[in-house]
C-alpha cells in the first residue's frame, strides 16, 4: 500500500502509459469493482486509489488528465473535506473507492492524499 502520489508513479512504472484509474461511468466502476473482488480479497477494505482529484482548486474534481469528472459514486455525506486546506490538517484532495459496510457495493471518499491505499492502474491502449 502506498499513498495517491506513490500509487501514481507505480502506475506509471508498471504501465508505460499507465494512471490511476479512470472511472468514466457506472459501468466502467462496476467492472472494477470485479476486479478488487478477485485481486485483493479482504485487503480491498482499505481503499484504492482512483484518478480523481480536486488539488487545484477545492471541489473542483478532475481526472487524471486534469479533465473535469463527470461521473462520481460518493458514499453519503462525501465529499466532505472538512478543513478546505485551511486548517493545517491534510486537505482531502484525493479520492479512494472503498467497499460500503463490508458488501461488495463501492462508494467514493475523498481523503488526504498522504494515506496509503491500494492502487489500481488503467492503461490507455492507443498511446
Amino acid at each position: 500500500m502506498q499513498n495517491a502520489s506513490e500509487s501514481n508513479k507505480l502506475c506509471q512504472q508498471k504501465y508505460s502509459s499507465g494512471r490511476l484509474a479512470y472511472i468514466p461511468s457506472a459501468n466502467a466502476e462496476y467492472f472494477m469493482e470485479r476486479a478488487l473482488q478477485s485481486q485483493f480479497g479482504n485487503e480491498r477494505g482499505s481503499g484504492v486509489w482512483i484518478g480523481v482529484f480536486d488539488n487545484i482548486q477545492e471541489g473542483k474534481f478532475v481526472d487524471t488528465d486534469g479533465e473535469p469528472q463527470k461521473y462520481f459514486n460518493w458514499r453519503y455525506d462525501q465529499p466532505n473535506d472538512p478543513n478546505r486546506n485551511v486548517d493545517g490538517d491534510p486537505a482531502q484532495d484525493c479520492v479512494r473507492s472503498f467497499p460500503h459496510d463490508r458488501h461488495d457495493i463501492f462508494s467514493w471518499q475523498d481523503k488526504p492524499c498522504k494515506e496509503n491505499g491500494l492502487a489500481i492502474c488503467s492503461i490507455n491502449l492507443h498511446k
